[in-house]
């Protein structure tokens, strides 16, 4: 049997918010087998929940991923839920103060070592499991992700931009534990210099610092040493795992996906 998971203890987490600004904290508590995800707005005063799945996906922000209803929403949640992949968390309860998670260091790392600080305990019941049994794919102009049938997970990411410079990079990894946590969680948010005003003009960006995003400059060099030559594909491939988490588990199959985005993601 492959059991679903948990947290053994409560732990918190605090810091800004990335697009909102917001001065945020996360409880995480150790939750029952079949519960999912669940989001608690304990600053509203109905504190709803709200369960972490595709469906309850809504449009929010720009090149992020909310869940819940336009007025009771938690936005940018895919780095969290990336997390939660990476450890394979089934089951656990997240209070927040706040409609945005903190943005910590622009990556999913500072929550994984929380995480697995509060302990990683085995349920008594059985994982969902998405097996694919045909090829399938989805695209929108020059992005595209493509899925076939593979006994563990796998992804591909091709990260392409033309402007202001030709940036081409691309990373494969499979998603065990120990690649996961070596090879793309450390991947931090990224934002193109020529970018910044749009992003302000739409209200993003807040709580954006250098302490939690790489800008990277007109001549296509990032503003602060990398972690990885890769490390934008490597971002983009963690927002995907946090976006496919949404299907209560990651498919057993090869995934590519070429400049794909949230948008594209929810599509699939």
């Amino acid at each position: 049997m492959n059991p679903q998971k948990t947290i053994a203890k409560e732990v918190t987490i605090s810091g800004i918010s990335l697009h909102l600004g917001l001065e945020s904290s996360l409880t995480f508590k150790p939750a029952e087998v079949n519960t999912g995800i669940v989001f608690i707005r304990k600053d509203l005063p109905e504190t709803p929940k709200i369960k972490a799945t595709i469906e309850n996906s809504v449009s929010g922000l720009m090149r992020q991923t909310s869940i819940g209803s336009s007025d009771q929403a938690m936005h940018t949640i895919e780095h969290l839920m990336s997390a939660f992949a990476c450890l394979n968390i089934d089951n656990i309860i997240v209070e927040a103060n706040a409609s945005e998670p903190p943005a910590m260091d622009g990556s999913s790392l500072p929550f994984v070592t929380l995480l697995e600080s509060a302990g990683i305990i085995e349920q008594d019941a059985e994982k969902k499991e998405i097996q694919l049994t045909d090829a399938i794919s989805v695209s929108d102009q020059d992005k595209e992700i493509v899925l076939t049938p593979a006994k563990e997970c796998k992804i591909t990411y091709i990260f392409k931009s033309d402007s202001p410079q030709n940036i081409l990079q691309m990373a494969t990894v499979d998603l065990s534990k120990e690649s996961l946590i070596e090879k793309v969680m450390p991947a931090r948010t990224f934002c193109f210099r020529n970018e910044i005003e749009l992003l302000k003009s739409k209200g993003l960006g807040k709580g954006g610092s250098k302490d939690n995003v790489v800008i990277i400059n007109d001549d296509g060099n990032p503003d602060q040493t990398p972690r990885f030559d890769n490390e934008m594909a490597r971002h983009k491939m963690l927002d995907l795992i946090g976006d496919l988490y949404l299907l209560g588990g990651l498919p057993k199959a090869h995934i590519v996906a070429i400049k794909s985005g949230h948008e594209l993601n929810a599509k699939l």
